[in-house]
């Protein structure tokens, strides 16, 4: 490995323009180790691939986060994606049967309407800011849309998890409160247990599973926190990316954006290229639960493995 080769992904500098970087670590170094934050890092996608199945040996158990990994806390159950089968496959499942392709599609209308009120605003307007004034608001608008929040609550839910985003658990050492932060739903959670209705939050209150351990049951009250967090942070935070991105790869392609404006079938196949050619969340971790070899070096259990999914994306 060249001596001058470096990652750090809290690097901003080269957060900014990491493909330089990776496509170095791919050429160079495919298991690249990382002695100031204690972490390998694999980067071909021969190798990462197999790794984000298999995970006996790559659990997302301790968290896909670098940083909450390394901080060692320890999750509650529900948090579905830093969990591990069984309990992964049982909270999976229930999430299905909740959130269904039907209940999805009935939204769309309202989505629909609300996006081309936002945008009517700014005809004559000379421009406005894609993330600011669309791709901050929507995804958060729409998942309340789906759990039947008030939409006046939609700010304040916002705003705790972009407080969560920007907290470095491994850098400032601070625990990361989740049950605090889970809380942001809290009283709604309570509320809608005694007032049922028709939403998604209801029925991720009232439906019937059988957990890890074969018992018939429902959410417990932390659980059903985390998974509405989840929805709300993962949900909110991935589609504001995609947004952002989309607005600016048609802005540096404006060949791109014309031939999409002429022709409206392009749009799905567009959106996965975007997801593709830049990724909201281009980097997972794993924690290695048994030792295994990649390129020579031996990876003891015990240790951090970053995935750099430039290797499955470009």
């Amino acid at each position: 490995m060249s001596k001058d080769l470096h990652y750090d992904p809290y690097d901003v500098e080269i957060d900014t323009d990491p493909y330089p970087v990776w496509k170095r670590m791919r050429d160079e170094a495919p298991l690249y180790y990382n002695e100031e934050h204690g972490f390998y890092a694999l980067s071909r996608f021969a190798d990462v691939e197999p790794c984000l199945v298999d995970w006996q040996t790559y659990s997302s158990a301790k968290g896909s986060v670098l940083e909450l990994i390394k901080s060692g806390i320890e999750l509650p159950p529900g948090i579905v994606l830093f969990e591990d089968p069984p309990i992964h496959d049982v909270h999976r499942g229930l999430m299905s049967r909740v959130f269904t392709p039907k209940a999805m599609a009935a939204l769309e209308p309202r989505v629909r309407e609300y996006c081309a009120r936002s945008l009517d605003r700014f005809v004559g307007a000379g421009g406005f800011d894609v993330v600011g004034d669309l791709g901050s608001v929507v995804p958060m608008l729409v998942i309340g849309m789906l759990l039947g929040i008030p939409e006046a609550d939609h700010v304040a839910i916002h705003e705790a998890h972009d407080a969560l985003q920007t907290l470095d658990a491994a850098r400032d050492a601070k625990p990361v409160d989740i049950e605090a932060i889970a809380e942001t739903f809290g009283e709604y959670i309570d509320w809608r247990g005694e007032h049922p209705s028709d939403d998604l939050t209801t029925k991720l209150l009232t439906t019937e599973f059988v957990d890890e351990t074969g018992t018939t049951r429902r959410l417990e009250r932390t659980e059903a926190l985390l998974y509405l967090n989840i929805l709300a942070g993962a949900g909110n935070e991935t589609t504001r990316r995609l947004i952002g991105w989309s607005g600016q790869l048609l802005g540096d392609h404006p060949d791109q954006r014309r031939e999409l404006a002429a022709d409206r079938s392009l749009m799905p196949n567009t959106i996965e290229e975007v997801l593709r050619y830049e990724s909201p969340s281009p980097v997972q971790a794993r924690y290695v639960m048994r030792d295994v070899e990649h390129h020579g070096p031996r990876l003891f259990s015990r240790l951090v493995l970053l995935s750099v999914e430039d290797a499955i994306i470009g």
